[in-house]
This record gives C-alpha cells, sequence and structure tokens, in this order.
C-alpha cells in the first residue's frame, strides 16, 4: 500500500487505499464508514469491523486483497465489505 486517505468529510467517509502514486486511474480499494469499528461495544462485538485508522494501519504494508473488481470513472476498484478481503503478506 503507498498511499491511504480517510476523506472524513466526504458523503460516505470512505478510507481510500491506494496501491499507486499517483493514484489516478490506477487500481485502489475503499473502506466506507460503516464498516470502521465504531468503538461502540454492542455494534464492534456482533458485526465485524476493520481495524481503527485502517488509513494508517495498512499503509506501508504489503496486502492480499480479495472481491469484485469493478470499473469507478475508468479506474479498478474493490469495496472492501468484511475484513476478511484484506490481509497483510508478511
Amino acid at each position: 500500500m503507498v498511499r491511504t486517505y480517510y476523506a472524513e468529510k466526504s458523503k460516505g467517509q470512505p478510507t481510500f487505499l491506494d496501491f499507486h502514486d499517483p493514484y489516478e486511474g490506477y487500481f485502489k480499494c475503499i473502506i466506507w464508514q460503516e464498516d470502521r469499528q465504531t468503538g461502540e461495544p454492542i455494534r464492534d462485538k456482533f458485526i465485524e469491523a476493520f481495524p481503527p485508522n485502517p488509513e494508517t494501519y495498512f499503509l506501508n504494508r504489503k496486502v492480499g486483497v480479495k472481491g469484485r473488481i469493478d470499473v469507478y470513472k475508468g479506474s479498478p476498484e474493490i469495496v472492501l465489505l468484511d475484513p476478511s478481503q484484506i490481509w497483510i503478506v508478511e
């Protein structure tokens, strides 16, 4: 992962995980705010969520991802809905 960005002021508060710099036109993964950990005990206990601050957790790490690749505005992307879709490759 070479670049990450948490767009907290954008609709849906997406976290972008970019595999190329510059990122425009290249593959990326997206984690929506609703799929991040919230700190709410009931939600986080029963609904698996991504680790806190995925924008820093995955940055500069080699990761594997799986999921359906869609094309949005000419760029390939996977929307990560579940933490099992991304893992650290050591």
